[in-house]
């Protein structure tokens, strides 16, 4: 890695270059990859990325590990980037410990390199949109978090945000909305949750999470979601078909139709199915 005073332009217009290849290189975690690249330009340091906007505050990423100071005090840069197309803005903010502070080449350095960030960050989700358009909505973003040891939420995308309230509609944006004990089978099993597949590894004392549909789960019709609900919520076959306007017989058919692609023999196992992947 070489110091900031001795990139040459064409190397920085090589950065530039490679940042905004990674649009097409990174489709699923592009906020996480481009603010990890530039953060390996600044030694010591650390950022996190945030938009702000009418509705609320929105983390997008965090990178990088600043030393601990011993006297405890940070040298800290914050550098804002608008956006009026969505009348909001970005807000970037770099630490790094004292005595050491950011020289005038990395405060120029940033300054041009996060006007290009928020820039190749609106061209990813344009991407994103028109390639599902052109799937016909069928293609699914992937959300990417990262995590404490206890499931607390350090940094997470706009995609993994959506996935969540949309799955758990009092979800509070603190904390995955399960209970989180890492387990090495996580990375190769990952974790179900209300209709979710979340996929975790571990990255030293953090959690990398990556979220999206579960594409796992057997074709249940819409139907056969209301009965499971209402089976779950403990009524009859017969309080089940007076609620739905239908005939005890059909709520069994639906069921047992039900049982059957889930691999169930028990409502237990039902309820518990309903529980983690059917929203209310």
């Amino acid at each position: 890695m070489k110091s900031l005073d001795r990139l040459g332009s064409l190397e920085m217009n090589n950065f530039v270059s490679n940042l905004y290849s990674g649009v097409l290189d990174h489709p699923d975690h592009f906020t996480q990859w481009a603010l990890s690249a530039i953060v390996e330009r600044l030694p010591l340091s650390q950022a996190r990325w945030s938009v702000i906007a009418p509705w609320g505050i929105r983390e997008l990423a965090v990178a990088g590990q600043a030393s601990k100071p011993r006297a405890g005090e940070f040298s800290t840069l914050r550098i804002e980037v608008l956006e009026p197309v969505e009348n909001s803005r970005h807000e970037f903010t770099w630490q790094r410990s004292m005595p050491s502070a950011f020289t005038d080449e990395e405060r120029a350095f940033l300054s041009e390199m996060l006007e290009h960030l928020a820039c190749a960050e609106r061209m990813s989700r344009r991407l994103q949109g028109l390639l599902r358009e052109a799937k016909g909505g069928a293609l699914e973003p992937i959300g990417f978090a990262i995590v404490d040891a206890t499931g607390l939420i350090e940094s997470a995308d706009r995609a993994f945000e959506d996935y969540l309230r949309r799955a758990e509609e009092n979800w509070d944006g603190k904390k995955l909305p399960f209970d989180f004990s890492w387990e090495p089978r996580l990375a190769q099993t990952g974790q179900a949750f209300r209709g979710l597949f979340f996929r975790i590894d571990q990255a030293e004392d953090k959690f990398h999470v990556r979220v999206r549909k579960d594409r796992r789960l057997p074709s249940v019709s819409t139907r056969e979601l209301q009965v499971a609900k209402k089976l779950a919520g403990g009524m009859t076959f017969k309080e089940i078909a007076r609620d739905l306007d239908l005939a005890p017989s059909t709520v069994s058919t639906h069921a047992y139709n039900l049982y059957d692609k889930l691999g169930f023999r028990r409502r237990a196992q039902l309820v518990e199915w309903v529980h983690k992947n059917v929203s209310s």
